[in-house]
């Protein structure tokens, strides 16, 4: 009677851990997509008014620029979720390893919409369109503006945009490639409140 509980236990146990490991697979996935793929975001102000409206959901893509290794511990979903203790983001702060971009299958030029963090504030993401490239002691800068120029905070006020904090580009591509990101964007949607609890920062908002 013993062995056959046993056994029973067993197999219930080998079930709990394949779907664990299913878990953990789905959710390293989505990880894996919101860091070097794209995700979504909302957009909350309209200085790329007529192109992009207030309210607007967009799709991030990282992986035309080539997706953006971490620069330190706080930069990677999961682990991230241990820089809320304070001794422990004091001491994250200190790190810097650098700034790395996977190969991608283009450039920034002018004319693209960018997503990019606020050289004034790097927890802030922005949107802009790019006007002016330019090389500064080996580094690609890049002038970015609003479409809607009178209500626009970009350039004009914080100067010129290094690489490293470009994020991606706005895609607005159709037929295949909008069929792919649209079910990327619905898994990551699906995902969202699972990844959040242990992110750094709230879901992505592109702010003015």
């Amino acid at each position: 009677m013993e062995n056959g509980e046993l056994k029973k236990f067993r197999k219930k146990m080998k079930r709990v851990k394949k779907y664990m490991l299913f878990g953990l697979c789905i959710l390293l996935l989505a990880i894996f997509i919101r860091t070097v793929i794209g995700e979504p975001c909302k957009v909350p102000s309209g200085s790329m008014a007529p192109t992009i409206r207030t309210g607007s959901w967009l799709w991030i893509d990282k992986f035309s620029y080539g997706g953006r290794l971490p620069e330190r511990w706080a930069d990677i979903p999961l682990i991230n979720a241990f820089t809320h203790i304070d001794v422990l983001r004091y001491a994250d702060a200190q790190n810097y390893w650098g700034y790395r971009r996977l190969p991608g299958f283009t450039k920034p030029k002018v004319g693209d919409i960018v997503v990019f963090n606020s050289p004034e504030n790097e927890e802030r993401l922005l949107v802009k369109r790019i006007t002016e490239i330019r090389t500064e002691n080996d580094m690609i800068m890049y002038y970015l503006m609003g479409d809607n120029r009178d209500h626009s905070h970009d350039s004009r006020v914080f100067g010129w945009v290094p690489e490293r904090l470009i994020v991606g580009k706005i895609n607005f591509k159709s037929n295949l490639q909008e069929f792919l990101t649209s079910s990327i964007f619905l898994i990551t949607i699906s995902l969202k409140p699972v990844l959040n609890r242990h992110q750094k920062l709230p879901p992505p908002n592109i702010n003015p």
